[in-house]
C-alpha cells in the first residue's frame, strides 16, 4: 500500500504531478471547497488523469491533511493542516486489496431507497464500505438506514456484517450547496460508495462526541421526521429557550453549543443531533437527523477541551479496533490511511482551536499514518449499540491498511 497526497490552488495549480495508479487497486479521494461545483476544472482534470480508476470525494466545511507544520525555532513537526488548499487529493494504491466505486443518484427515489440500491451492489468478497453523500437534498438518517437494511438482506450466508463508515458533504457557505464526486463530474445530489475487498485489508473504526448531559431526560411526545414539536407534552422551542437563558436570543446559531442527545427507541443508544432551524410560529426545532416520536432526549453541552479530548479518543478507538486483526497472518501494514470526518458544528464550537482537534486525532494513531478528511453535515459510524447510524457533532475515524 502506497499513499501520496497533492493539492490544488487557484494561485499555483497542482502541487505536483499526478501519482501513478493501478486500476482496480487505487483509490483517489478528493476533499474540497463547495465553490468547486461552480468551476470544476480541477476536478475534471483529476478524473481525466485516472481513467478506469476509483475516483471520488466531496465538499466540506473545511478539508484537512496531515503534513509537517513549521514550529518556531524547531523546524517542522507532524501535524494536521486545516484548509491548506481549496482541494486536497489523496491517492492510495493497494497491492492486493481491490477498490470500486458505486454511484447512486437518488432522483425520484427516497433516501432510504437510494441507500438500499447502493447496498444491493455488494459482492460476496467485499470487506468494507465507505460512503460519501450529498449533505443537502438527502436525508442522511434514511440513507444510512437503507444501507444497513440492504446490506442485511444481501449478506452472504456465514459472512460477517459489512462495516460502513463515511459522511455527508458540507459547505463553508452554510446549507446552500454541496457536491459529491461520483463519476465524471461533481454532482449536487448523489451518493458514492467505496467498496473494498480482499483478505489483506485491515480496517478499524472509532468515534467519540465529547458532549455531556445538561438537564433531565425527557420524552418526545410529538415529532415528524427531523422536526421536533413537543417534549413531555410541551412546546420544544419554549423548553429549549428556558434552558439556554440569555443564549436563546442567538438561536439557532447558539444551539450548536447545546445539541440534543437522542436515545433511540430500539435500544437506548445515544447519538447527537444538531439544530438547523427554529420555527417561532410552530414552536418547533428542526434537526439534522430524525427525532423519532417516543424516543428519549437530553440536552447536551461541551467545552473545547472535551471536544479535543474526544477526537483523540475516536482515533485511539480506531487504532485499537484494527490492532488485533493487524497482528494476525502476514506482516503488519507498512502504511496506514486515516479518513477523519468531523462535524461542522465542532469546527464552529472550537474556533481557533480546530487544528488541536485534528492534531489530537493524529496523535492517537500509528506514526506511519497519513490522515485526510473533511468537516461534514453528518457522520456515518457505528453507534454504541452496534448499529451503523448517522451522527451529528461527532468525530469519526476510519483507518485502512494492507497486510503485507
Amino acid at each position: 500500500m502506497r499513499t501520496e497526497m497533492l493539492t490544488w490552488s487557484h494561485e499555483h495549480g497542482w502541487s505536483g504531478p499526478f501519482p501513478p495508479a493501478v486500476p482496480g487497486h487505487t483509490l483517489v479521494l478528493a476533499f474540497g471547497e463547495s465553490a468547486l461545483v461552480d468551476d470544476p476544472a480541477p476536478l475534471d482534470e483529476l478524473v481525466a488523469a485516472y481513467p478506469g480508476t476509483a475516483v471520488t470525494g466531496c465538499s466540506g466545511a473545511g478539508q484537512f491533511a496531515s503534513v509537517p507544520r513549521p514550529v518556531p525555532g524547531q523546524g517542522a513537526a507532524p501535524g494536521v493542516r486545516l484548509d491548506p488548499a481549496p482541494l486536497i487529493v489523496t491517492v492510495v494504491t493497494f497491492d492486493q486489496v481491490r477498490v470500486r466505486i458505486v454511484a447512486v443518484r437518488p432522483g425520484s427515489r427516497t433516501s432510504r431507497q437510494a441507500g438500499q440500491e447502493l447496498a444491493e451492489q455488494r459482492r460476496p468478497d467485499d470487506t468494507a464500505l465507505f460512503v460519501l453523500s450529498s449533505g443537502i437534498n438527502v436525508n442522511g438518517d434514511q440513507l444510512t438506514e437503507g444501507i444497513v437494511d440492504g446490506l442485511a438482506r444481501t449478506r452472504p450466508a456465514g459472512a460477517p456484517a459489512l462495516p460502513v463508515s463515511g459522511g455527508l458533504a458540507a459547505g463553508a457557505d452554510g446549507f446552500l450547496r454541496t457536491w459529491v464526486l461520483a463519476g465524471k463530474a461533481p454532482l449536487p445530489t448523489a451518493v458514492a460508495g467505496v467498496f473494498l475487498s480482499g483478505d489483506a485489508l485491515q480496517a478499524g473504526y472509532g468515534s467519540a462526541v465529547g458532549w455531556g448531559i445538561f438537564g433531565p431526560a425527557r420524552r418526545v411526545t410529538r415529532s415528524d421526521g427531523n422536526v421536533l414539536y413537543e417534549v413531555d407534552g410541551k412546546p420544544a422551542l419554549a423548553l429549549y429557550k428556558r434552558y439556554l437563558g440569555d443564549r436563546a436570543a442567538g438561536l439557532p446559531a447558539t444551539a450548536l453549543l447545546f445539541p440534543l442527545g437522542l436515545h433511540t427507541e430500539d435500544g437506548g443508544e445515544k447519538i447527537v443531533r444538531s439544530i438547523l432551524a427554529v420555527d417561532e410560529a410552530a414552536q418547533s426545532l428542526t434537526f439534522a437527523g430524525d427525532i423519532p416520536q417516543g424516543s428519549t432526549v437530553e440536552l447536551m453541552r461541551s467545552t473545547r477541551d472535551w471536544l479535543v479530548d474526544a477526537a483523540g479518543t475516536a482515533a485511539q478507538n480506531a487504532a485499537d479496533d484494527v490492532a488485533p486483526a493487524a497482528g494476525r497472518g502476514a506482516g503488519k501494514p507498512a502504511e496506514w490511511l486515516a479518513i477523519a470526518v468531523s462535524c461542522v458544528a465542532r469546527r464552529l464550537a472550537l474556533g481557533e482551536r480546530t487544528e488541536e482537534e485534528l492534531d489530537a486525532a493524529l496523535e492517537g494513531l500509528a506514526s506511519n499514518t497519513t490522515m485526510t478528511g473533511f468537516y461534514s453535515f453528518g457522520e456515518i459510524a457505528l453507534a454504541c449499540g452496534g448499529r451503523t447510524r448517522m451522527h451529528n457533532q461527532t468525530m469519526t475515524v476510519t483507518v485502512l491498511g494492507e497486510r503485507q
